[in-house]
């Protein structure tokens, strides 16, 4: 764990081993899980079950202990098909105050904007179904397949399947929706580094971006040399993820930088992979 010269806590990839793995299948489990995210505690798991259209949330009895989540039995579930007739819901993140949940939808072209009456608690979760709650980002990717936005909510990133592209918006009004304006475009395939991009996470400070895809199977790690800005990034540090499993569509990383969470939907598993 390195600190910026800010305090915050610098992402390395220069290791990358497995430590635990958590089938999330079985009666009652997931069917080709997508994305993932964490409270910051590590108690509280959120999940995309894109087989059941679903997003889901579990709770861990230990910090971050992955084989303390009962995969079969979810403490709640969010409809996407219901309640937001989305079909192919994507990667998730949540807001620090745990307040708003946002799901890419790559079956409307856009990102998806949930608000829980409860903090943490994806049972009170509620979608309101105006401007300020769902993007439509088909102007720029017609699959988007990832979500990540900046802790302050200014800042938004997707992960556009369909054209291989990191899609940087700014949001004038945190967290809201109405409010996005499109910034750049960053190709995943130029030079030759991801053909299939699924999911991305910007560090706390907007120095560094993580990519995850399943076109190489690998994990790639950019500085960025301007805060936030993605078409600043430079060569990307890169660790295969082949052996952990061949289609990863969700990355998570700790708040102390010491590991990262992989949702593979091979093998329909939470991977907790250390990293430094």
């Amino acid at each position: 764990m390195v600190r910026t010269k800010g305090g915050d806590i610098s992402w390395g990839l220069s290791t990358f081993t497995l430590a635990q793995t958590k089938d999330m299948t079985g009666s009652g489990g997931v069917s080709n899980l997508w994305g993932v995210y964490f409270k910051p505690d590590g108690l509280e798991c959120y999940v995309i079950d894109t087989g059941n259209d679903e997003v889901r949330q579990y709770t861990l009895s230990s910090a971050w202990d992955l084989s303390t989540i009962d995969a079969t039995s979810p403490d709640a579930t969010f409809d996407t098909g219901t309640e937001l007739s989305e079909a192919v819901p994507g990667e998730v993140f949540v807001s620090p105050d745990g307040l708003y949940v946002f799901v890419a939808g790559g079956g409307n072209d856009g990102i998806f904007r949930l608000t829980l009456s409860s903090a943490w608690d994806l049972s009170t979760a509620s979608y309101g179904g105006g401007a300020s709650d769902f993007f439509d980002a088909s102007s720029q990717d017609t699959s988007p397949y990832g979500v990540d936005l900046s802790q302050d909510g200014t800042q938004m990133y997707i992960v556009g399947n369909s054209g291989d592209t990191i899609e940087h918006y700014t949001l004038s009004t945190p967290w809201d929706l109405n409010t996005v304006a499109h910034q750049s475009s960053t190709s995943t395939t130029s030079p030759a580094d991801e053909n299939s991009p699924t999911g991305c996470r910007i560090n706390s400070d907007g120095s560094q971006l993580m990519l995850v895809g399943g076109g190489h199977d690998r994990t790639q790690l950019y500085a960025l040399s301007t805060a936030y800005d993605p078409t600043s990034r430079g060569t990307s540090v890169k660790q295969s993820h082949s052996a952990i499993d061949g289609d990863v569509r969700g990355v998570y990383v700790l708040p102390d930088a010491s590991a990262l969470i992989l949702a593979g939907a091979s093998n329909d598993s939470l991977f907790k992979v250390t990293i430094g």
